[in-house]
């Protein structure tokens, strides 16, 4: 499973949603016969042949991931209070907030944190908005440049490592949607801004597990 880890992180944009310093699939040590018993399970096959667990979604919808991840981990949900925002909430809040600081800040100057950002909810709303402020302002920009621009104005943290590496997993495929991009193999090494941390401390020194420096846009 190391191995595995190992290989989907050493492409250059998983190397942020598969940190060793923040996702907890590092720290997971299931034994030989418990991954044999995973593997059988995701192929299982029904009498015409077809996967009996198949999440392939053209739109590459992730709030499956949301949702899953709230439905098996009781004790996050006890622990870290998680609750999953509804859409229409998201769009309601960001409709009342981000616009008119956008209009007032304008696009190059603005960022935004969502202090407990979840599974992301927020964050991927607050993307799409940008990403289509940017194609309006910015046409003759590549998709991945006004991609990046976005995300770096995207901030995101949470106490629950999960929930961040699901965030930063989700914000990284809607802005594969964004671009058209197909294959992560492909995909630049575009700002991912979603940190492990207490955002309920404050003061200097404290440590943000997962916050990545700027790079400059492809």
């Amino acid at each position: 499973m190391l191995d595995v880890l190992a290989r989907v992180r050493s492409l250059p944009v998983m190397g942020q949603v598969l940190s060793p310093y923040s996702n907890p699939m590092w720290k997971i040590t299931p034994s030989s016969q418990a991954l044999r018993t995973l593997r059988l399970f995701w192929l299982r096959r029904s009498p015409e042949g077809s996967l009996e667990h198949d999440f392939t979604d053209a739109a590459r919808d992730t709030r499956f991931l949301r949702d899953l991840y709230a439905a098996l981990d009781e004790q996050a949900r006890k622990s870290y209070g998680l609750v999953a925002t509804p859409d229409f909430v998201a769009d309601m809040i960001l409709d009342l907030t981000v616009e008119p600081a956008v209009a007032k800040s304008g696009l190059p100057g603005f960022r935004a944190v969502d202090p407990a950002c979840g599974s992301g909810t927020f964050l991927l709303g607050l993307f799409s908005r940008l990403f289509r402020r940017w194609t309006d302002a910015e046409p003759d920009m590549s998709p991945w440049q006004r991609a990046a621009r976005a995300l770096r104005s995207v901030h995101g943290v949470d106490i629950d490592p999960c929930a961040v590496s699901i965030a930063r997993f989700r914000l990284l495929v809607a802005a594969m949607n964004a671009t058209g991009e197909q294959r992560l193999s492909t995909v630049p090494d575009v700002p991912v801004v979603v940190a492990v941390g207490d955002s309920l401390l404050r003061g200097r020194g404290l440590r943000m597990w997962g916050a990545f420096p700027w790079r400059s846009l492809p």
